[in-house]
C-alpha cells in the first residue's frame, strides 16, 4: 500500500510486530508477501497476535508473490485478486479480529485508495459488507496509478539489488508524499 509517511509512521507493523505473528515461517512463506508489503501492512501487534493464520488459510489466500506485490490497487491487479467465495469463507475474519483492528479514523481516511478502485473489487457486496472499512472510509480511499507503477519500480530496483535499502526507504518516502 502506497501509505502517506504520516500512515506509515502510525503503522506498528515492524519486524518486531512481524516477527511477532503466531504464524510459522511456513505459513510466512507460504503468504509470499515481501517484506515491503509486510511493512505496510496495517496490523497492530494486539491485531497480529489475534489472527489465526493456519497454513490451510493461507494456502487458500492463493496470495502469489506477484499479486501481493501488485496490492496497491491498480484496476488490473485488483481484478487479479483470488476473491473467490471459496477463499473469501476460508478467511479467518472472525468477528472478534475484526473489531480488534487498528484502524483509527485518522489512519483510515489516509489510506491511499480510489473509489474506482474499489468499485472494481471482485468482492461481493456481502464480503465489502463484513470489511472493518466504513463506506465513508472507503470512497476516501484514493490511488493514483503513476505512483503505484512508480512504486513498483522501486521495488524492482531493490529487488535487483540496483539500489540499497536507504535509497530504496528514501524514494518509497519521495513517493508516498507525492500522493
Amino acid at each position: 500500500m502506497p501509505c502517506v509517511r504520516s500512515v506509515v509512521q502510525a503503522m506498528p507493523c515492524v519486524r518486531s510486530v512481524v516477527q511477532a505473528m503466531p504464524c510459522a515461517s511456513s505459513v510466512v512463506q507460504a503468504m509470499h508477501c515481501a517484506s515491503s508489503v509486510v511493512q505496510a501492512m496495517p496490523c497492530a501487534s494486539s491485531v497480529v497476535q489475534a489472527m489465526p493464520c493456519a497454513s490451510s488459510v493461507v494456502q487458500a489466500m492463493h496470495c502469489a508473490s506477484s499479486v501481493v506485490q501488485a496490492m496497491p490497487c491498480a484496476s488490473s491487479v485488483v481484478q487479479a485478486m483470488p476473491c473467490a467465495s471459496s477463499v473469501v469463507q476460508a478467511m479467518p475474519c472472525a468477528s472478534s479480529v475484526v473489531q480488534a483492528m487498528p484502524c483509527a479514523s485518522s489512519v483510515v481516511q489516509a489510506m491511499p485508495c480510489g473509489s474506482s478502485v474499489v468499485q472494481a473489487m471482485p468482492c461481493a457486496s456481502s464480503v465489502v459488507q463484513a470489511m472493518p472499512c466504513a463506506s465513508s472510509v472507503v470512497q476516501a480511499m484514493p490511488c493514483a496509478s503513476s505512483v503505484v507503477q512508480a512504486m513498483y519500480y522501486e521495488d524492482y530496483l531493490y529487488s535487483t539489488r540496483k539500489i540499497g535499502p536507504r535509497q530504496a526507504f528514501q524514494l518509497e518516502q519521495t513517493l508516498s508524499l507525492s500522493l
